[in-house]
């Protein structure tokens, strides 16, 4: 092989993407700028959906059995139905941390990073192509760090970053990313099966991820026409098993969400919301996404179920679409290299903002993840064509701009009640912002503050019916129970299959003394969802409260076996053991209570209590003064002591 021939293959290293000694010192001031721009989100607690889809997430709490792991169940607002391999990587964050989110948040720093990587990478091997024009060729290097640094630091990415359920959308990005990546470097190569593995591994990993990575192998094609084969047909007859296989990562698509009903009947053609009337209203939210690429201003976390209109009408907001969609068309035949960045736009937006509903979000900033790596590459090379190398005055303001907007906003998201204030600033008719907002409050202790919030969701949206179940939990919590039983009755009608509310219910008739109401109120909760652990907890202490308490005792057996951290549950199983006059078992329970619970007084009284019935006096001892020591007034344990040291 030729000297020239092995300079042009090193050129494709990722790992030189960035030059050697240079290049080690631009990748790393390229970290530090990114992970500068996130450090606040290493705080940022569990938002929205992240409630459900992580701290309620059964199938996350251990690895193994693995098949638990991948087959994640749909539940009420919890996102990782069908996705199997986001999935996973919660669990392995619950093995390292547990629900304490920091190791989410550097995961999916992480993730980001290596995006932005891969499409510095792509975006230099595409550079280099032949047919590209001279003044990119010499300046791939630099161009594709402007790229790649502008798109990771540009402040829309927060929402794909920062909210941490919506790794879904940047890990399925990084797949695909990943998946061209190995594509453009099998195509140059003279042994290319490796890296067509990686790119159709990469697809299958992207499937296991998030829907949106259907769009791959349409991806793949289009670049080899453009950049490799110069025709549809070429390639196919180039690269055609490749291409066969890729687009064969749509059958494991089709049974997986086949296999979760459309994500709870909310999304595809199934959903509550016509194709028809669906693309209508994203013709305003495309233009919205477009205005935010270069006036990112304001950012909303959620903008509700409103239609997003463009100021001047989604028809002439249809109209303009109409024309970008031409222009782009025209682009691909006269100018193919510009149409494929401008169609890797229109294709990677095309699965959440086209014709296939998602009732549950009209609108979301994080879809537009990846799209945005095609406006960012227009803008970038246009300004390089305009200016030449003035323009790098021009992109370096617009990265510390950029990065300075990111910093500030992921600020606001390490304050839930912040972010939903300013949601509700920005979108003051937005009923499930007001509820969220309500939530943060009572969260807070701030029961009071809340219900305004949850009567003006009612106002805006009457047949609300997470704000009526919020509301019923605010009410209980100021002592209006007969009005929350109200409220909680109105969320049923909305959503009778709900076993949070049912459980929400059953709490509040017990506490009037229905009891038997609150038990067949749970018992349907359970019939709708076996693992529905508040219900079960609830249920095993009204168990209590009437003295079965073998009954209570299986389920607080049961809620362990769901839940094995569930201190609660584990203090409530060994003081009913030892009502139970099963001894050795309650002490056992209350030694393995002390060690995961070694600051908690009452713990240790009752070990203490058990061990002077055991005769163990010495152990006794021991643990009423641990006891003692930890509530200095605590008259029962004092004369425990004494009588013991009598």
């Amino acid at each position: 092989m030729s000297v020239a021939g092995d300079r042009a293959r090193a050129s494709l290293v990722p790992a030189r993407c960035f030059g050697r000694t240079p290049a080690l010192l631009a990748g790393l001031l390229f970290a530090v700028a990114v992970v500068a721009a996130y450090v606040p989100t290493l705080e940022a607690p569990l938002l929205f959906d992240d409630v459900a889809s992580i701290r309620d997430n059964l199938s996350i709490r251990q690895l193994w059995p693995i098949s638990g792991v991948l087959s994640p169940p749909y539940h009420e607002g919890a996102t990782v139905g069908g996705r199997p391999i986001l999935n996973l990587t919660l669990a392995l964050n619950w093995a390292m941390s547990g629900p304490q989110v920091g190791s989410y948040h550097a995961v999916n720093l992480g993730i980001h990073l290596s995006a932005a990587l891969l499409l510095g990478a792509l975006v230099q091997i595409t550079l280099r192509r032949p047919g590209v024009p001279a003044r990119f060729q010499a300046g791939a290097r630099s161009l594709a760090t402007a790229i790649a640094l502008l798109w990771a630091l540009h402040p829309l990415q927060t929402a794909a970053v920062t909210a941490i359920i919506q790794r879904a959308e940047s890990l399925a990005a990084t797949f695909g990313l990943l998946t061209l990546y190995a594509f453009a470097r099998g195509a140059s190569s003279l042994a290319p099966r490796r890296w067509f593995a990686l790119a159709v591994i990469s697809g299958l990993g992207g499937i296991g991820t998030k829907e949106t990575m259907v769009t791959a192998p349409v991806l793949v094609l289009l670049y080899d026409r453009t950049f490799f084969a110069g025709s549809f047909r070429a390639a196919w007859r180039q690269r055609r098993g490749l291409h066969l296989m890729l687009f064969a990562t749509w059958l494991p698509l089709g049974v997986l969400v086949a296999s979760h009903a459309s994500r709870g009947g909310t999304a595809g053609l199934g959903a509550p919301l016509s194709s028809v009337a669906y693309a209508w209203t994203q013709c305003g939210a495309i233009v919205h996404y477009l205005g935010l690429t270069f006036l990112p201003y304001p950012l909303i976390f959620d903008y509700g179920l409103e239609n997003i209109a463009p100021t001047f009408g989604l028809a002439p907001g249809a109209l303009a679409l109409g024309g970008l969609l031409g222009a782009t068309l025209f682009s691909l035949w006269r100018a193919p290299a510009v149409g494929f960045v401008a169609a890797a736009f229109f294709v990677t937006l095309a699965p959440s903002s086209s014709v296939v509903p998602i009732a549950s979000q009209l609108l979301a900033e994080h879809r537009m993840y990846l799209p945005l790596a095609a406006l960012v590459t227009l803008l970038v090379l246009g300004v390089h064509t305009a200016l030449g190398r003035r323009g790098r005055l021009v992109v370096a303001a617009v990265v510390v701009g950029w990065g300075t907007l990111t910093w500030r906003r992921n600020s606001t998201y390490r304050q839930e009640i912040n972010l939903w204030q300013e949601t509700v600033r920005h979108r003051p008719t937005n009923a499930r912002a007001h509820s969220n907002l309500g939530n943060a409050l009572l969260s807070s202790g701030r029961a009071a503050e809340a219900v305004p919030h949850y009567e003006t969701a009612l106002r805006l949206s009457p047949g609300f019916a997470d704000a009526h179940n919020n509301l019923g939990r605010a009410l209980v919590q100021t002592g209006q129970m007969a009005a929350a039983v109200v409220h909680y009755e109105h969320a049923l009608r909305g959503q009778p299959d709900s076993p949070v509310i049912l459980t929400n219910l059953g709490s509040v008739l017990a506490r009037q003394g229905r009891t038997a109401e609150a038990l067949a109120v749970y018992e349907r909760a359970l019939q709708l969802d076996a693992g529905a652990v508040g219900a079960r907890y609830n249920r095993g202490n009204l168990f209590g409260q009437l003295a079965d308490f073998n009954a209570a005792l299986a389920d607080y057996v049961e809620v362990l076996r769901l839940v094995p951290e569930h201190v609660d549950a584990r203090y409530n199983r060994a003081a009913t053991l030892r009502r139970l006059n099963r001894l050795a078992e309650a002490l056992a329970a209350y030694e393995d209570l002390v060690r995961r619970r070694p600051a908690d007084a009452a713990a240790h009284a009752e070990l203490g209590n058990l061990l002077a019935h055991a005769g163990r006096t010495e152990e006794a001892r021991a643990h009423f003064e641990v006891a003692l020591r930890l509530q200095p007034v605590f008259p029962a344990v004092r004369a425990a002591l004494n009588q013991l040291r009598r």
